[in-house]
């Protein structure tokens, strides 16, 4: 896996994404990571599903618009770890801003097992493992506003985990440049091998 990535605003302008990165090579690993990984991921879920009402509620899973290969909105899945009609912008950024579902919210958010529906994204063809993570509609448009390069993440299909990801776990919507960085590098270094080395680093980073 490529370090610390670096470029400027006229590279940018002219990457080139890698075969694999758009290929049905890396549709085949999706879906067979995804058809290993669903069994497990239902029995972690029945347990927190089963606890989820009594904290959240019975409105458990949510979808929200987000922004995917070559500005195509789609529904992005979840399991709702914030307060039900919050109108806060940048809810979830802080654990103690007020809306988060206490408890079970915090847990559901620092676990990653909030991100565990968008298996059906996957399986649907409209997010990858591996990628840019997917953007509100209303953020990437002000992103795109004020960064002319900032369309070039949407090449390829969004993923749940990326290099921005691991690079910087606790990142924010301020750090939007930063991660366009590491969502640039990616697409001009994806490969198979590059993939199944982030999954693994995912898994890491939210262990530790």
């Amino acid at each position: 896996m490529t370090s610390e990535p670096s470029i400027n605003s006229e590279r940018a302008r002219e990457i080139i994404a890698t075969k694999y990165v758009n290929s049905a090579l890396k549709r085949a690993f999706d879906i067979l990571v995804s058809l290993i990984l669903l069994p497990f991921a239902i029995l972690i879920l029945i347990p927190v599903l089963v606890v989820y009402p009594f904290f959240g509620g019975l409105d458990i899973f949510y979808k929200h618009q987000r922004v995917g290969r070559n500005g195509r909105v789609f529904y992005l899945y979840k399991i709702r770890s914030l307060i039900r009609n919050h109108n806060n912008p940048r809810a979830g950024n802080d654990k103690n801003d007020g809306t988060i579902i206490p408890v079970i919210g915090y847990f559901l958010r620092q676990s990653r097992l909030d991100e565990l529906p968008q298996i059906w994204n996957i399986l649907r063809g409209e997010m990858s493992w591996v990628g840019p993570r997917p953007e509100q509609v209303d953020f990437v448009e002000v992103c795109k506003a004020e960064n002319k390069n900032y369309n070039d993440r949407h090449l390829v299909k969004p993923g749940i985990t990326g290099l921005a990801q691991i690079a910087n776990p606790n990142a924010t919507m301020d750090d939007y440049a930063e991660k366009l960085v590491y969502d640039i590098n990616y697409i001009q270094s994806a490969s198979i091998l590059l993939d199944i080395q982030l999954l693994v680093k995912s898994v890491l980073v939210i262990v530790e």
